[in-house]
């Protein structure tokens, strides 16, 4: 079902991602932006009036004589606002549309001007026409810098090339930025659906964050790209207060896990760097701290806060984007420690359940063996051999008490595992021994304390069990809980040899390691949980592991 799980999500999100780029594909894809003016006619103007015969070809004609000359046109397939912009660099210019005059100039332009873009002119082209006559008188003043014939252009787009990127970098570079944002949080959810805990709040973000996308294309750019009725649709005024209004309905949602919090520290900072950066703009005369001055500031005390809401809730965004990661990475790793707890939970059983399974062996042969037992005993009584009497019931008490296990301390987890690790121990013939004082209940995390003693416990239990000689294998174990301080102290014999990885920590020797082959560096990550450090000491026959847990306050209690 897991699987199910993460398939359907994983195709869902590849469908999100189809469906934002075919959206944004949609600001860029149009007719081209430019309809070029073809030149039908050129003719001499004479100083009486008088025109002179065509010229056959236009572009032939000696416009660079420094007389009058009339260029005509026909302007079609004109778009709705349409401008017809012309080149009028070092020309006089008199233009006429359908015969009226609509502009007249006379600029010998430097290169400078042209390179700032001052050398076109822009002229509204008659409104609800689909076609107009284009009658230009012109004349060249200075023919290093004019074009001519000049240049003709029919668009609805008003500016110029590098306005246009301008323009056009205001509203895209933003709104592609959320739609990145749209995608990470639906991804989110996702991932929390697929790990079986949907985050139906991520929703609330996600339709904030792709609204502010398509609102924010559609403001600048919608009605070049997009059809008449999609762009009033997306350019309704209520998506201004709507965005800001699911953010803030995102963070209270959150407020039990510290959004609210975590937003404010966000939002000051963000403050803090608009703050610093704004302060070294000034110093250094940026544009930074033009635009507040000039701009923003005289908007907010005209009342205009359209802009500046536009802007925070631009801010807000990703910074909920940004919150959302964080807490399902914190939940996923609570999962984990989680399942890593159940995971060691189930190998406790296990092994508890196996014990037990011997111990029931152990005690049925003991049960049928009973009779035999007693009728020895009797004979024993029968012949006066006390001494005998003695021997056989001291190995029935011996008997009896490996049936019996012993109980180690208050505390189940800990128990159990000093239990587990003692009965392996006997298995290996290994010497176990454990001091623990502690209560019943500790402030700590099961899966961590089980982690931290599993793995100490086997690899000691291990270690001491290839030592040389079975008189010098002994594990001895001690726990107590003193000032708040959980002490931990783990000392086994062994061999005498130690294999140390590149971090000088000794490898396991165990082909299948419990508790994810955590080993030391595990438990050298409990420790620094619970601020403390794991002490790993050893000598030509010693090795010694011991940790302080800090427990939290009133542990003790």
């Amino acid at each position: 079902m897991r699987r199910k799980a993460v398939l359907i999500c994983g195709a869902v999100f590849v469908l999100l991602c189809v469906g934002t780029v075919w959206f944004l594909r949609l600001f860029m894809t149009a007719d081209p932006p430019y309809l070029y003016l073809t030149w039908t006619s050129a003719q001499r103007v004479e100083a009486d009036g008088t025109l002179s015969p065509p010229v056959e070809d236009p572009l032939s004609a000696d416009l660079a004589d420094g007389g009058l000359w009339r260029l005509s046109a026909e302007a079609s397939d004109i778009p709705a606002d349409g401008y017809l912009r012309l080149n009028c660099a070092g020309l006089e210019l008199t233009v006429r549309l359908d015969g009226e005059e609509v502009f007249r100039s006379a600029a010998s332009l430097s290169y400078g001007s042209q390179v700032m873009g001052e050398d076109w002119v822009m002229i509204p082209l008659p409104p609800g026409q689909t076609s107009c006559r284009v009658e230009v008188d012109l004349r060249v003043l200075d023919p290093d810098s004019a074009l001519y014939p000049p240049l003709g252009q029919v668009s609805s787009n008003w500016l110029t090339g590098g306005d246009t990127m301008a323009y056009a970098n205001l509203y895209s570079i933003p709104a592609g930025g959320c739609a990145l944002v749209f995608l990470l949080v639906c991804g989110l959810f996702l991932l929390s659906a697929a790990a079986g805990r949907p985050n139906a709040s991520l929703l609330v973000l996600a339709l904030a964050a792709g609204l502010l996308a398509a609102y924010g294309f559609n403001r600048g750019c919608g009605f070049y790209f997009l059809p008449p009725w999609l762009n009033s649709l997306l350019n309704w005024r209520g998506f201004g207060l709507l965005i800001p209004a699911l953010l803030v309905l995102y963070l209270v949602l959150g407020r039990r896990r510290g959004f609210l919090r975590l937003a404010g520290r966000i939002a000051l900072w963000g403050l803090g760097a608009v703050a610093a950066a704004s302060a070294v703009s000034a110093l250094c005369g940026g544009p930074l701290y033009a635009y507040l001055r000039s701009t923003l500031l005289p908007e907010l005390r005209a009342g205009y806060y359209d802009n500046l809401l536009y802007w925070c809730t631009l801010f807000l965004a990703p910074a909920c984007a940004g919150i959302s990661a964080y807490d399902l990475a914190r939940i996923l790793a609570g999962t984990l420690a989680e399942a890593r707890t159940l995971k060691v939970k189930n190998q406790l059983t296990l092994k508890s359940y196996q014990e037990s399974q011997a111990k029931a062996r152990e005690m049925e042969t003991l049960r049928h063996e009973w009779k035999n037992q007693v009728a020895a005993l009797d004979l024993l009584c029968q012949a006066e051999d006390w001494a005998g009497l003695r021997r056989q019931l001291a190995e029935l008490e011996g008997r009896l008490a490996r049936l019996s296990p012993r109980v180690f301390a208050a505390h189940p987890a800990i128990n159990a595992l000093l239990q587990s690790a003692a009965a392996r121990a006997e298995s290996l013939g290994v010497a176990f021994h454990a001091q623990v004082l502690v209560p019943e209940r500790l402030r700590v995390d099961e899966g961590d304390l089980c982690t931290l003693l599993l793995n100490m416990l086997d690899n000691a239990v291990d270690a001491a069990a290839g030592a040389d000689t079975p008189p010098g294998r002994e594990v001895c174990c001690r726990l107590h809980l003193t000032q708040g301080f959980l002490a931990i102290r783990c000392e086994n014999t062994y061999s005498g040899q130690l294999d140390l990885d590149s971090a000088g920590l000794p490898r396991t020797t165990r082909p299948d390691p419990v508790g994810h082959g955590l080993g030391l560096r595990q438990m050298r990550a409990v420790a620094e949980k619970y601020h403390s450090v794991l002490d790993i000491q050893y000598t030509a026959d010693r090795f010694t592991v011991q940790t302080a847990l800090k427990l939290p306050a009133e542990a003790e209690k």
